[in-house]
């Protein structure tokens, strides 16, 4: 009697689940992304949108106006000392270009021992420590007038890949002779 009782609970749970599942239920709990004590931040959700994070950057109002390339670093990601070097030298190939692309670095908390040193090519923020941030490092974002327009994460990508971005972005934004002010497209 155990035994059948046993197969009999079995099935109806089967039933069940098999029930839930094609109702769509979530059968386990997710956990919110973004509580007063942390955020999981999606830089791939944040395009063709405003930067949603800007007012928790340090230098926030500084990148709001031009085009930036932005990267997001660990102090203690080797990842991302590699990516910091590879755009400190980007950073002094486009020296007095800053009309074209400039660069910042973003420390996400917690934050270690500066690696970075100050230097007129590129600036230099941190993301407030107001609240656990969890962001797959590096991370990168082309911000055009505080709208991202392209990110990448786990892996920094090359000058080339981010020129290519660039135009491409402008050639689907161009500016109206008439009105000299952005044409989105629909």
């Amino acid at each position: 009697m155990k035994k059948t009782a046993n197969i009999s609970l079995k099935i109806l749970a089967a039933i069940l689940l098999t029930t839930a599942v094609m109702k769509g239920w979530q059968l386990t709990t997710k956990p919110a992304k973004v509580t007063g004590g942390y955020e999981i931040l999606e830089p791939q959700t944040w395009i063709a949108k405003p930067l949603p994070i800007i007012e928790h950057i340090d230098i926030g109002s500084q990148l709001k106006t031009g085009t930036w390339l932005i990267l997001f670093y660990h102090y203690d990601c080797s990842d991302c000392l590699a990516a910091i070097r590879d755009y400190q030298r980007y950073a002094a190939d486009l020296a007095g270009n800053d009309d074209f692309l400039k660069i910042a670095f973003i420390e996400v908390p917690p934050y270690g021992e500066s690696i970075i040193k100050n230097s007129p090519n590129y600036a230099i923020g941190k993301l407030s420590n107001i609240k656990e941030w969890f962001i797959t490092t590096p991370a990168v974002i082309l911000l055009e007038s505080s709208t991202v327009r392209n990110s990448w994460e786990e892996v920094a990508p090359d000058f080339d890949a981010v020129l290519n971005n660039i135009v491409m972005s402008k050639k689907s934004n161009p500016i109206s002779k008439d009105s000299r002010k952005k044409v989105m497209p629909l």
